[in-house]
C-alpha cells in the first residue's frame, strides 16, 4: 500500500491541488491529513472541502482549533492573528462544522498521527530537529509517528540500540525494528527555504519513506491574497519558502 500524509495547507488551494495531482500520479491508496487546513491563505472553505473529499483521516491543527474558537489567538504573532481574523470571517457554517469534527490524535498501527507532537498534542510543540524529536519517542508505541506543524520536513530514525539519526536524503529505506518520527512538512506554506509544496509518501511494499516536493503556481495564491488585502509579509514569504 502507498500512503500519503499531507498537512499545513493553510488555505492555499493551488498548492493543495498540485499536491493531490502528484499524489494521484503516484497511485496512492490512502491519504491522511494532519491539520491546519486554514489560516494564512485565501481559500479556507475550498481547502477544507477538498481535503474532506480525499482524506481518510482528518486531524486538528492549531489554526483549525483557533478558527472554531477553541484556541485563543493572543499568542499568535501579529500577521497570524490578522490572517486568522480574516479566516474566521470567511468560514461558512459547513466549513466550521467540518473542522469541529477533526480529531486531535489518530492511532492506527503502525502509525501514530498528530499535528504537533505526541507528548502533549494541545501544547502545539514544534518538532524541528533531532533534539526535539528524541524525547517524543517515549510517547508513541508504534513504528511510525507522523507529525507536522513546523512546516519543515524531517525524518528521525530511532534504532534498537538507542541511537538516533536524521538522514540527509529525502527518500530513505525503512528497516524492520527501527522506529521513525517523520515531520511531513507543509503543503501550503513551507518554511525550509523551498517554496514547493511538501508531503510524505510512504510505500509499504517498497519499504521507503520519501519527502516529495511539488512545484505549484505560487503567483496564483499571491494574487488571490492581494485581492483580499492580506498582509504583504504573508504574500511575499510564499515565494521564498519562509
Amino acid at each position: 500500500m502507498k500512503r500519503a500524509f499531507i498537512s499545513d495547507v493553510h488555505g492555499n488551494l493551488s498548492a493543495l491541488e498540485a499536491t493531490l495531482e502528484d499524489i494521484q500520479a503516484q497511485k496512492v491508496d490512502y491519504i491522511a491529513f494532519l491539520g491546519d487546513a486554514v489560516g494564512y491563505g485565501p481559500k479556507p472553505n475550498e481547502c477544507v472541502a477538498r481535503i474532506a473529499e480525499v482524506a481518510s483521516v482528518e486531524l486538528m491543527g492549531n489554526h483549525d482549533y483557533a478558527a472554531i474558537g477553541s484556541l485563543s489567538i493572543d499568542e499568535f504573532n501579529g500577521f497570524a492573528r490578522e490572517a486568522m481574523l480574516m479566516t474566521r470571517a470567511a468560514l461558512t457554517e459547513n466549513t466550521l462544522a467540518r473542522i469541529a469534527g477533526y480529531r486531535l490524535v489518530h492511532v492506527d498501527p503502525p502509525f501514530h498521527m498528530v499535528h504537533a507532537s505526541p507528548d502533549e498534542p494541545l501544547a502545539w510543540t514544534y518538532v524541528i530537529g533531532v533534539r526535539e524529536a528524541i524525547p517524543q519517542f517515549e510517547h508513541f508505541q508504534t513504528p511510525f509517528c507522523i507529525v507536522a506543524h513546523s512546516h519543515r520536513p524531517l525524518i528521525v530514525v530511532g534504532r534498537p540500540s538507542g541511537s538516533f539519526s536524521t538522514p540527509e536524503e529525502t527518500k530513505v529505506k525503512l528497516v524492520d525494528k527501527y522506529r521513525y518520527l517523520i515531520n511531513v512538512g507543509s503543503v501550503g506554506q513551507p518554511r525550509d527555504g523551498n517554496p514547493d509544496a511538501g508531503y510524505l509518501l510512504l510505500d509499504e511494499e517498497e519499504k521507503t519513506a520519501e519527502i516529495r516536493r511539488v512545484a505549484y503556481p505560487v503567483e496564483d495564491t499571491q494574487s488571490a491574497m492581494e485581492q483580499l488585502n492580506m498582509p504583504a509579509f504573508l504574500i511575499e514569504r510564499l515565494a521564498a519558502g519562509k
